[in-house]
């Protein structure tokens, strides 16, 4: 029996063609953009039936959607609750089945998040337990959160990877 050769480049151009193709698929970003009015006591469940949606449309997993609704509900209603927001907030989801990235941009403060709080030095051990069990308890607890604040125009970014 003999065996069928094939050249080498065309080996090599199944072989880019596949790579170029998974790089493709895994960069494709899908956005969805909400606003949403403070203060209108309807914030949670408009964002919560959208997000929803979304996360089945984008086939996200449920254990990391309702991680990301844990956390966006959590600091939507510290925005809330504060009055930080004194104009309508911009909600930014973007997902690319690797991460699942939200951003809200308002006018307004910044809300205090304990799991972005800064530790002082010299605190002893139970101390530093103590106030990072504080900021697991906020419930929001994205893989990273940013915060920024210019001018009155605040942007928070969570990000988690799935």
């Amino acid at each position: 029996m003999r065996a069928i050769s094939i050249p080498r480049c065309s080996a090599r151009a199944v072989v880019v063609c596949v790579l170029l193709n998974l790089v493709f698929l895994i960069g494709e970003q899908r956005t969805e953009i909400m606003v949403l009015e403070p203060g209108d006591g309807k914030t949670l469940s408009r964002f919560d039936d959208r997000f929803r949606a979304q996360a089945k449309l984008w086939q996200l997993g449920a254990a990391d959607a309702a991680r990301a609704q844990t956390s966006i509900n959590e600091l939507l209603r510290l925005i809330e609750e504060g009055g930080h927001a004194d104009s309508p907030i911009t909600a930014s989801v973007s997902y690319d089945d690797l991460d699942l990235t939200i951003k809200l941009s308002y006018k307004g403060t910044l809300p205090y998040v304990a799991s972005e709080q800064r530790l002082p030095g010299g605190m002893v051990e139970e101390q530093i337990f103590a106030a990072g069990l504080s900021g697991f308890l906020s419930s929001v607890f994205p893989d990273r959160l940013n915060s920024q604040q210019k001018d009155r125009n605040c942007e928070i970014s969570l990000y988690f990877q799935t």
